[in-house]
């Protein structure tokens, strides 16, 4: 029972995680490097008298305590469990809903968290979610939505959660301390036989701290940096190389700066277009556009709908046409962890000449013979 607790702890600390307000106008496409981010001047304002009453002296609303940001990176210090720790960053925001990206170094999983005028709730989630793929407006399979933050913001304010329990505002100006800084926050208290579970909002700033403590023993995370820094992946870009008097397949490993609300279809059009290995194969022309790119998870495979300036533009013999889509093949393979992908055109079977492919007919991934690419 306990190890179920410390689980149940852990899941939700993952989700309890604000961010600033956008400003998708002016991105900060600075790739290396990140800044500390000062803490607002106000933070450690009052919100009301220190006996913790309800004495408001404005009017605040969830909103306040869950602002949105782009390219901000937050850190948790965990203390009590290898896994309390976190590290979050935003990967998506689209009106007011945010997709979050959180790992604590055993998994990493996707949140999507939306404010609404009275309440934050987290509406949709995925676990093992280790590539970049916008959920925000897919529909949830089998997740309960979860209220993490209920308006009146007064003490006494009271919800249910999804597994049946009640969590209730306990405070409104407690003071706190995290390794980041001292904060006069929302306090969040859930009950239970065998459990407590008190977790802390600071006004501009989102979820700061969490503590789980049950049988005398306590979980702690607490927020510990924020860095303004866009999220860096390494990705396998393989390319058909023409070697003498034959073509092969090279791989290169190549880092991927991703800021808020960029694609992993922008990526792959930069990466196959900009840049090309001595004797490569050009794999997208300069018109060549990704309609539609998802994984379907369940059934292993990437679906991807390029237009038809792929074909058009490739230029390219049969052989080397093989090895093209082989290439791309890999590549999102790799980066999806699938073994299979579907490739049309224009929402059609892929059909140029040389090859033909059926309705449904899926291309394998195949890593075989592939060499990496040292100088390039």
């Amino acid at each position: 029972m306990k190890k179920n607790l410390i689980c149940i702890l852990v899941v939700a600390l993952v989700v309890l995680v604000g961010c600033g307000k956008v400003n998708l106008a002016n991105k900060n496409t600075e790739k290396e490097g990140s800044n500390s981010v000062d803490l607002p001047d106000n933070i450690n304002e009052k919100n009301n008298t220190d006996d913790g009453s309800n004495n408001i002296e404005e009017t605040l609303t969830v909103e306040d305590y869950y602002p949105f940001i782009e390219n901000k990176r937050m850190y948790y210090e965990g203390i009590g469990n290898e896994y309390a720790s976190q590290e979050v960053y935003v990967d998506f925001i689209e009106d007011n809903k945010i997709q979050l990206r959180s790992s604590n170094g055993g998994t990493v999983v996707a949140k999507v968290v939306e404010v609404s005028d009275t309440e934050i709730k987290q509406v949709n989630s995925k676990e093992e979610f280790y590539y970049r793929q916008n959920i925000i407006s897919e529909v949830s399979q089998g997740n309960k939505e979860e209220i993490l933050l209920k308006e009146p913001l007064i003490v006494g304010t009271t919800w249910e959660t999804s597994d049946g329990g009640k969590k209730s505002i306990t405070a409104i100006d407690k003071e706190i301390s995290t390794p980041y800084g001292s904060f006069s926050a929302i306090e969040v208290t859930r009950e239970d036989e065998e459990f407590q579970i008190k977790e802390y909002y600071a006004k501009n700033i989102g979820f700061v701290k969490s503590i789980f403590i049950s049988n005398g023993s306590e979980i702690s995370t607490s927020l510990a940096k924020i860095e303004e820094k866009s999220q860096l992946q390494t990705m396998k870009f393989y390319y058909p190389i023409s070697e003498e008097t034959k073509f092969v397949i090279k791989y290169k490993t190549i880092p991927v700066y991703f800021d808020t609300n960029d694609t992993i279809d922008d990526k792959i059009l930069e990466n196959y277009k900009d840049y090309l290995p001595d004797n490569g194969v050009v794999l997208m022309s300069t018109n060549t556009k990704i309609n539609k790119l998802y994984v379907d998870t369940n059934q292993n495979i990437v679906y991807i709908d390029l237009n038809h300036k792929f074909i058009e533009e490739m230029n390219a013999g049969a052989e080397p046409e093989s090895l093209i889509l082989q290439a791309l093949t890999n590549t999102l393979g790799d980066y999806f962890n699938v073994d299979k992908i579907l490739l049309t055109i224009d929402g059609e079977s892929y059909s140029s000449g040389h090859i033909e492919l059926d309705k449904g007919q899926v291309l394998y991934v195949d890593y075989s013979d592939i060499a990496e690419i040292k100088n390039f």
